[in-house]
């Protein structure tokens, strides 16, 4: 993949691998074995909630819970560890889904400007 491809593509990135609602299936084939092609628009909800909170405001090691009692699917975001240069700040993290069928562990880099977004990094 080139660098400008990769450049374009990383941003939705995590879309890509954080969420699925109908109107995105038919695009993420590749995601029909992965819990969140489980997910309702409240499991995604919840997920990105703990996302969010974990990567803000947890110690590495220390993970952001989340549970859909309407559906039994949850999962837990795990910050690994913490790198700052200059104004950016970068994570790993540990994402672990569990839905009816499907379960799933994942561990991704991701980084950010000081007040900016989460984006996914190499």
């Amino acid at each position: 993949m080139t660098r400008v491809a990769r450049f374009l593509l990383l941003p939705l990135l995590p879309l890509m691998l954080l969420m699925s609602t109908s109107a995105y299936a038919f695009n993420l084939l590749f995601l029909k074995d992965a819990p969140v092609a489980e997910f309702d628009s409240i499991d995604t909800g919840l997920m990105m909630e703990s996302f969010y909170h974990a990567m803000d405001n947890n110690d590495n090691g220390v993970g952001a819970e989340w549970e859909n009692q309407d559906t039994g699917h949850h999962g837990i975001v795990t910050p690994l560890d913490r790198t700052r240069l200059d104004n950016i700040t970068c994570r790993n993290v540990e994402v672990e889904n569990n839905a009816t069928i499907n379960s799933g562990r994942s561990q991704f880099k991701f980084c950010r400007e000081d007040g900016g977004k989460w984006l996914i990094s190499e």
